[in-house]
Parts: structure tokens; C-alpha cells; sequence
């Protein structure tokens, strides 16, 4: 089949009437631009028969910040949700099986493809979003959000399984900014967690496809620290925390692999629906990716467990990070 950049990839490219699995490999052009951790893409794909494997690629894992695997299978998730958006958007019902197979961890999901289903409207305009949907790393606009903007992200959220708590108390929105400031000075000090992040940034001539460029961060940047004083972005962090109209904190009521594809799932929903109304995230991640903080930031989540804490808003579209392309992800159903 023509190679096609993922970002440029449209219905003409298609392979309608094409063998299957020309067609499965052809939707991976938009799985593979779901969210994911310092845009470390870290997922696999393999056709198998008339199913797509999803693995996690632990090569590219952050392992200090992230030593669990917590915010890989994440992304692994958006990615997942992506996926069968897109086989909906082209004619096709899915049948997903989550962790199929307990001898091989890694293989995070099977979708199978289950005959004919036409798209929903809902669906199909979730669809167009995937294009649109980009991270903020930049101030928000005051604007206000639309109306009844926040219960339609948290339906999206429970629609996967996953439970969107919005935070609107100054008194909580000000514990939870303490808790990002102290995350961003604990790991501003660690140096193996700086080199990591170090080494998914990006120079604007970098030609490479992954992580993230300089072009598209800012003074709020998640790991500006790593270029100035930690103390100074904490500082900056906590007020953004505290001063936001509300902050969004996404949980599950486990925490296991399957509950983190579950949450990345749901992630990708909100996000795209929040993308339906030019409505773009800024992560203030850090409380989860410090455990004992991960755990004083559950009793903002009912007592469940956090995953993803952020803000939206309204920002200029400054364009998306760059993806890989198809081949570089596609492995053998065999493989890891």
C-alpha cells in the first residue's frame, strides 16, 4: 500500500476493496496519532488475520518517571480508543479483547473486526477531532468554557469505564497546586529523572518523529524545569493549579494494567470531545508520577486511583507533534 504520513493520511487513502489486512494497517494511520507520555509513542502493532495486536514498546518507556508502565499502557489506550474510532468511521464493527493473553503481558489488546456498523453521528464527529486534537503547552485564553462543556467530558470518560472528577473549589484547586509544585521540585532534583525527560526533547531542526519540539512548549511546560530553576516552575505550576477555572482528574476505581488501558481509552474520548469545541488539555501530571503524592491526590478522586490530572481551555492552534509513520510501529504478531 502507499506510504502516507500519519498527519496526512484522508479517506482517498483507504484502501477500500483492498485485502483486509491492507485495510487493518491502513486505520493504524490514525491510532497512531492518539496522545501519549512526552510523545514517546510507545506502541507496537501487528495484523493478525483479521484482528490488530496492540503491544506496549517497552524500549520506549520512561523508566524513572515513569517505572511502572503507568502512563505507556496509557498512551497504549488513547491510542486503542483511536483505533476503533476509526474502524467505525470506515464500516466496520469491532470486538476488543483487553490484556487477551496473561503469558504475554505486553500484548495490551486484540480488536477484531466483527462485520458492517455505520459510524453515529457522535462517532463520526470524534473522528474528525483526531486531526485537530492537540496538547496545549501554552497560556489558555480567559475565555469561558461552553456551557455544560464539563458534564459532556465526564460522560465521555464514564462511557470507557473511567470517572472524570472536576475540581471548582478555590481551597482544592490551591491543595492540589501544592502538590504539582512539590512533585515539580522532587523531580526538578532527581538527575536520572531530568536526563530521561532531556532526552525526549526535541530542537526545531531535530528531524526526528518523536517526543517533543521546542517549537510547541513554553514557560508551562511539563519539564520547563529542566532548562531553568524547578523552584521558579513551581512556583508558576501551583498558580496555574490554583488559579484555573477547574482542574480534571481522571481515575478508575482499580489499579492494574487493564484499568490504565481503560483510563487511556477514556482519555482519548474526553480529549476528542473536549476537541469538538476547540477545547485543547494542559497536563499538570506530575502529583502522578510521585507515589506518595499520587496517593494524597486520590481523596480528590473519591479515594479511587488518579491517572491523569489537567486543565482545558481555549488556545491558538500551534499544530501537533510529529508522528511515526505505519511501518516504523507495524511488528509481527509473534514479537513481544
Amino acid at each position: 500500500m502507499t506510504r502516507t504520513s500519519p498527519r496526512a493520511a484522508t479517506d482517498a487513502d483507504f484502501p477500500t476493496g483492498a485485502p483486509l489486512a491492507e485495510q487493518l494497517e491502513a486505520l493504524l494511520n490514525w491510532a497512531v496519532l492518539a496522545p501519549s507520555v512526552m510523545n514517546t509513542q510507545p506502541w507496537r502493532f501487528a495484523i493478525e488475520k483479521e484482528a490488530v495486536l496492540l503491544f506496549a514498546d517497552r524500549t520506549r518507556q520512561l523508566t524513572h518517571v515513569d517505572p511502572e508502565g503507568r502512563e505507556l499502557i496509557l498512551s497504549c489506550g488513547a491510542a486503542l480508543f483511536t483505533l476503533r474510532l476509526a474502524a467505525r468511521h470506515f464500516g466496520f464493527a469491532t470486538v476488543v479483547e483487553r490484556m487477551p493473553d496473561p503469558d504475554r503481558p505486553d500484548l495490551l489488546a486484540r480488536v477484531r473486526l466483527a462485520g458492517a456498523a455505520r459510524a453515529t453521528d457522535h462517532e463520526e464527529a470524534l473522528f474528525r477531532a483526531v486531526k485537530h486534537r492537540h496538547t496545549n503547552r501554552r497560556r489558555f485564553a480567559d475565555t469561558p468554557l461552553p456551557s455544560g462543556l464539563l458534564r459532556f467530558l465526564q460522560n465521555a470518560a464514564e462511557a470507557e469505564g473511567a470517572r472524570l472528577t472536576v475540581v471548582e473549589k478555590r481551597e482544592d484547586k490551591t491543595e492540589i497546586g501544592a502538590l504539582v509544585g512539590e512533585a515539580v521540585r522532587l523531580q526538578g532534583a532527581d538527575r536520572a529523572m531530568a536526563d530521561e525527560l532531556h532526552a525526549w526533547l526535541r530542537g526545531n531542526q531535530d528531524p526526528r518523529v518523536d517526543g517533543v519540539p521546542d517549537r510547541v512548549q513554553a514557560g508551562l511546560d511539563r519539564v520547563s524545569y529542566l532548562r531553568s530553576d524547578p523552584s521558579r516552575f513551581a512556583r508558576q505550576a501551583e498558580t496555574l493549579a490554583a488559579t484555573a477555572p477547574a482542574l480534571l482528574l481522571l481515575s478508575t476505581p482499580d489499579d492494574s494494567p487493564l484499568a490504565w488501558i481503560r483510563a487511556g481509552e477514556a482519555l482519548q474520548h474526553v480529549l476528542l470531545s473536549a476537541a469538538l469545541h476547540e477545547v485543547s488539555a494542559s497536563y499538570l501530571n506530575q502529583p502522578v508520577e510521585v507515589p506518595p503524592l499520587r496517593g494524597r491526590l486520590a481523596v480528590f478522586a473519591g479515594g479511587e486511583r488518579p491517572h491523569v490530572l489537567f486543565r482545558v481551555g481555549f488556545a491558538a492552534d500551534l499544530g501537533g507533534s510529529q508522528r511515526r509513520g505505519v511501518s516504523d510501529v507495524l511488528t509481527s504478531p509473534a514479537s513481544p
